[in-house]
C-alpha cells in the first residue's frame, strides 16, 4: 500500500467563507483582517497547486525572509531586502518556491 500525501485545494471562496465564520465568532476586525491576508497570501504563493504538507513547508520558509526577496511581478525583477547579501537571499527564495509540488 503506498502512503500518499494529503493534498487540498485552496479556494478564495472557502478563504471568504471563513472570514464570515471569524465574524460569526465576534473575532477582532483587526484579527479577521489578518487572517484573511494571510490565507490571500498563501492562496497566491500556491498559485494553484494543491496545499500539501511540502507546500505548508514551503510556505513557511519563504515567511522568514520577508524582506530578502520579493518577485517584482510587474518586470520579474528580484527585490532584495537590507540582511545578508542577495545570492543568499535569492537562493533561499528560490528552494522554498522550488519545493512546492507543481
Amino acid at each position: 500500500m503506498r502512503n500518499r500525501e494529503a493534498a487540498f485545494m485552496v479556494t478564495a471562496r472557502q478563504i471568504k467563507q471563513y472570514e464570515a465564520y471569524l465574524q460569526e465568532q465576534e473575532r477582532a476586525g483587526n484579527t479577521v483582517r489578518k487572517y484573511v491576508h494571510d490565507l490571500n497570501a498563501m492562496l497566491a504563493f500556491l498559485d494553484g497547486r494543491p496545499l500539501t504538507k511540502a507546500a505548508l513547508i514551503a510556505w513557511k520558509e519563504q515567511l522568514v525572509f520577508p524582506l530578502h526577496s520579493q518577485f517584482h511581478a510587474d518586470g520579474g525583477q528580484w527585490l532584495f531586502g537590507v540582511y545578508g547579501p542577495p545570492g543568499v537571499c535569492r537562493a533561499a527564495a528560490e528552494s522554498a518556491k522550488n519545493a512546492v509540488p507543481g
